[in-house]
């Protein structure tokens, strides 16, 4: 899979949230721990941006789908 310049930064971000994602008592992902995401963010030197969070959550959705 190649990965465009453009996606570095979402792809790089998802990869490190990688054990930040919360379950559901009775088992199954609900999604990623968004208090979790700017910490990470900033430690990779990596700008936060709206742009950038809603391609995280459209890789989130994606996740959550291929995962079910």
């Amino acid at each position: 899979m190649e990965i465009g310049p453009d996606e570095v930064d979402v792809v790089t971000l998802f990869m490190a949230l990688t054990s930040q994602w919360r379950f559901h008592a009775m088992g199954g992902r609900l999604g990623i721990e968004y208090t979790a995401v700017r910490p990470t963010a900033d430690m990779l030197e990596i700008m936060m941006t709206t742009g950038l969070f809603l391609d995280l959550q459209m890789m989130e959705r994606a996740a959550l789908v291929a995962l079910a």
